[in-house]
Order: C-alpha cells, then sequence, then structure tokens
C-alpha cells in the first residue's frame, strides 16, 4: 500500500512537472490565425496573398463573417484555374516535429486539382484536400519534421497546389502550427 501510495505522488508530480512544458509546446506560432486582426487593406495582418498566376481578377482575396468561431475568416477565391494563397512565414526549430491544422469550408470547388488545404511552402505535402463541405467545416491537420538547418517556414492556407490548380472557392479560420 506504501508503495503505490509513493508511486501515486510520483505521477502526479511528474504530470504537474510536464504540463506546461506541453502547453507551451501547443502555442500557435502563427500571427492572427484566426483572421481577426485586420489592416487598412481589410486582410489580415500578419498574412500576405500570393498565387501562381498574379493577374488581376483571376484570384479574389477577402474577409468573411461568416467565421468557424470568432469575427471572421479569409476566403481564396479562384476565378480561374489557379494555386493561390493567404501565406505566412514562422519561425521554427531545427529537426522538430510541427502539426499544421485548422478548418476549411470549401464551395463545390470542382475535382481534378488539388481543391482547398494547408500547406507549406517549397513541398510537395498537403493537408487533405477539401473539394465541398456542404455550408460546415471541416477540420484537416498535417504533420511534418524540419530539416536539422531549418529555421523558418512558410504556411499557406491555398485553394490548388503545385500542379493542381483548381477553381473555386473556399473559407479558412482557426489556422495553427504548433510544435
Amino acid at each position: 500500500m506504501r508503495m503505490s501510495r509513493k508511486l501515486l505522488l510520483l505521477l502526479t508530480l511528474l504530470l504537474l512537472i510536464l504540463l506546461p512544458v506541453r502547453a507551451e509546446e501547443e502555442q500557435n506560432l502563427l500571427t492572427n490565425g484566426g483572421f481577426e486582426a485586420l489592416g487598412a487593406d481589410g486582410l489580415p495582418t500578419g498574412w500576405y496573398t500570393d498565387a501562381y498566376i498574379n493577374r488581376e481578377g483571376v484570384t479574389l482575396y477577402s474577409v468573411t463573417d461568416d467565421a468557424h468561431s470568432g469575427e471572421n475568416a479569409v476566403v481564396v477565391e479562384n476565378v480561374g484555374l489557379n494555386d493561390a494563397r493567404f501565406a505566412q512565414v514562422v519561425t521554427v526549430e531545427p529537426s522538430s516535429v510541427y502539426c499544421l491544422s485548422g478548418w476549411i469550408r470549401a464551395d463545390a470547388i470542382p475535382d481534378g486539382g488539388r481543391g482547398a488545404n494547408l500547406s507549406i511552402s517549397d513541398v510537395y505535402v498537403f493537408s487533405e484536400s477539401v473539394f465541398d463541405t456542404m455550408g460546415g467545416w471541416k477540420y484537416v491537420e498535417m504533420y511534418g519534421v524540419t530539416d536539422s538547418d531549418q529555421t523558418r517556414l512558410t504556411v499557406f492556407a491555398r485553394v490548388g497546389g503545385y500542379s493542381g490548380e483548381s477553381v473555386g472557392a473556399a473559407a479558412f479560420d482557426d489556422v495553427n502550427l504548433t510544435k
């Protein structure tokens, strides 16, 4: 009986020591991942827009108040075939595991491209492709390991992808990058 109490006390102390470390590791490394703060241009602060085809009228970027949570979500709408995205550069630690996650609402994006997804720049890896959520929100996530000398990466909330341009619109909200 005495041994089991000591073991229980030891396990409780270990749990209390490790909880703050776990909470710190789960901190969102993205700035404004819920897209609540908007700049003078009406788009979310901390994010920039980018596309494979940057001609005016091919892609529309906007903010909607029909969010998964909070007040805002961002929308990428490809009027023509494109790979367009909201992007953010993040500082990371080398040789570390990260989770990129978020919520997507896709509006009848035709099959044939990458659809709506979350991804990382310069790697051919994507979250699940989302084509139509029938008005609801779908949670997606992906995991990856940074290179041994990597200190930065760029997160994309996008419609389309490398060699997978798409037409259509999708909203993104509550995007997180956690170690």
